[in-house]
């Protein structure tokens, strides 16, 4: 079969680096063809799968890089983890300062 429960894991893990670790095409094609050959040479049964199968992983990894980055970039403006630090860091400024607050930080 072109994919299998090992192609979800793919999809996951790529989407969750995509999204959160980095933004590196160049990086992710290295450890995704990488990982790849060097399964042609793992002696374990998990890595005995068909050349077809292969292609597919890299196309399924492609498109959870893909979609995490498009996650990274899409969505709101609004992080309430990210808002709240910005609230806690407003909230610890003297008094005096308060006019120089941050209400949110702009995403890069």
């Amino acid at each position: 079969a072109l994919l299998n429960i090992w192609s979800l894991g793919h999809f996951v893990q790529w989407a969750f680096i995509g999204r959160y670790i980095t933004r590196n095409w160049w990086l992710f094609l290295l450890l995704s063809i990488g990982w790849e050959i060097l399964e042609l040479y793992l002696p374990y049964e998990f890595a005995q799968e068909t050349m077809d199968n292969k292609v597919s992983d890299v196309i399924v990894n492609v498109i959870g890089f893909g979609l995490g980055l498009r996650i990274r970039y899409d969505t709101a403006k609004f992080d309430p983890v990210i808002d709240a630090l910005a609230l806690i860091y407003e909230f610890s400024l003297p008094n005096n300062q308060h006019d120089a607050k941050i209400t949110t930080f702009e995403y890069v």
